[in-house]
């Protein structure tokens, strides 16, 4: 346990894995840069970001997320890349990415509800403004409700 509370990034590709798993911060508490790539993640909470306070980078390209909730990165402020490149997002809330002040990346590429990046401050912001207008509607507890009852979507 002693190694691990050094690692600072740590990577999962090509794996089985559904959720991020639970206790990720317990063994690798100084986390700077997480990857779960093509891993078959399906759901993303704020839960799960908890105490991965130190967290800057974030890849969750190539997975099965169809839903990002309210207040998704809470806990994780000093977030300044997040690429969420070739998912199944439908729907964003407009709180995901709030408190996120030092973001200068964000990569929501190949999703159902929107297609495009931004690499610099400024247009991040530009583009938050408009994944809200995409990506947010009045369906979005019928969409959540669906996914979970039914997430059926194939992984390719």
């Amino acid at each position: 346990h002693e190694e691990t509370a050094k690692v600072e990034a740590l990577r999962f590709d090509r794996n089985n894995i559904s959720v991020i798993p639970d206790g990720i911060d317990t063994y690798f508490p100084k986390l700077k840069a997480l990857i779960f790539f093509k891993v078959g993640l399906r759901k993303i909470t704020s839960d799960d970001f908890k105490n991965l306070t130190n967290l800057e980078f974030l890849n969750l390209n190539c997975n099965q997320i169809v839903v990002l909730g309210e207040n998704l990165f809470q806990f994780s402020t000093k977030l300044t890349h997040i690429l969420m490149i070739q998912n199944f997002i439908v729907t964003i809330n407009p709180t995901t990415f709030n408190d996120l002040n030092s973001l200068t990346t964000l990569d929501l590429s190949h999703n159902l509800c929107y297609n495009n990046s931004a690499f610099n401050h400024d247009d991040v912001k530009k583009l938050l403004i408009d994944v809200k207008s995409h990506c947010w509607n009045e369906t979005y507890e019928v969409l959540k409700c669906f996914y979970f009852h039914f997430s059926f979507i194939p992984f390719f």
